[in-house]
């Protein structure tokens, strides 16, 4: 794979080469992450390998025959549809991000307090979600959040999980396809461990269900862009900016609509908004973003951050996780975390 390629081809083969070597760190390390770890990669895990498919399918459209990989089986393309689109969670009305959380919940407080005594029950003495936290205590994801990332999980369903790790088969075949099993350099350092919460300390902001909960979402987002993906994996690659500035965008325009509704004042600095730039992030669509000599060679995003802001990768890089770090710092102090 590789001869007769454009510079753009060459470039979104390299992008996705990337994104396919952190899947692979994180598979070769899952053993010693000690969290639902891979259940909250699961939105950009679905972004790389859709996106990968969408761009084999484009290349043996063009060129029939041109690169040897396997294409979504009906079942495949269904759940890659569907667990993409959790990556758009803030993109949706705030009244219905509030409503699926708030479901969501309900549905997590039912099924495991019908697992528990008559008693504990009437007590509310039983767990109701997991969270996720690095060692020094910062938020980095939540079982409720879990349950949206998954498509058509229930508690309970036996089958799931077999039918999950057929839904991952088909990544792993694309892995060796684009030479990514290198895994990246990770900090030993950095790590992670799981709580529960229920009985009398249901939530880290409350017992009962409030618009707390979903800044404790966001939270939980925003901080494992920080520290499971930038902090843990240790080189600077074009993954880091992928997965952090579609957060970022979708942010960009919710947390407004948090401020009207509940009186807050979190704020994300739009001078990195761009539709287009998130377009190109979000597929895989050099060709369309960047033409022959927009290509900077030795960028390792190619020069798509130099044509959307004038910033080469670790400038623009450094920006969006200064106000990701900003906006950790506003959620924390605001929920008391």
């Amino acid at each position: 794979m590789g001869k007769e390629l454009t510079a753009q081809q060459k470039a979104a083969r390299e992008l996705i080469r990337c994104d396919l070597r952190y899947l692979f760190t994180i598979l070769q390390n899952r053993g010693s992450i000690k969290s639902n770890y891979i259940v909250s990669m699961m939105p950009y895990q679905s972004l790389i390998i859709d996106g990968a498919e969408a761009w084999v399918a484009a290349m043996n459209n063009a060129k029939p025959g041109s690169i040897d990989a396997p294409r979504f089986t009906q079942k495949e393309k269904l759940f890659y549809d569907a667990a993409r689109q959790s990556i758009k969670l803030w993109e949706m009305p705030y009244e219905e991000v509030y409503t699926l959380l708030e479901m969501r919940y309900a549905e997590s407080d039912d099924y495991f307090s019908s697992l528990c005594k008559p008693i504990a029950k009437h007590l509310q003495l039983y767990d109701i979600f997991g969270a996720d936290l690095t060692e020094d205590g910062h938020f980095c994801g939540n079982t409720i959040l879990g349950a949206v990332y998954l498509p058509g999980y229930n508690h309970g369903d036996s089958e799931y999980g077999p039918n999950l790790r057929d839904m991952a088969v088909i990544g792993g075949k694309y892995i060796p396809t684009f030479d990514a099993m290198d895994a990246y350099e990770v900090n030993p350092n950095l790590r992670f461990y799981y709580r529960d919460y229920g009985g009398f300390e249901k939530s880290p902001v409350g017992n009962e269900f409030s618009y707390h909960f979903v800044l404790l979402s966001i939270l939980c987002q925003v901080n494992f862009i920080l520290y499971a993906v930038d902090q843990y994996i240790v080189p600077e690659i074009p993954t880091k900016l992928r997965f952090a500035y579609i957060l970022y965008y979708y942010l960009c325009d919710m947390l407004p609509k948090i401020n009207a509704k509940h009186g807050t004042s979190f704020s994300l600095n739009r001078s990195f908004y761009s539709q287009e730039f998130r377009n190109a992030m979000a597929h895989y669509k050099v060709g369309v973003y960047l033409k022959p000599n927009d290509i900077v060679p030795d960028d390792p995003m190619f020069g798509m951050t130099q044509k959307a802001f004038g910033l080469n990768f670790y400038e623009a890089k450094n920006g969006i996780y200064h106000e990701l770090k900003l906006l950790s710092r506003q959620l924390e102090t605001h929920l008391k975390l």
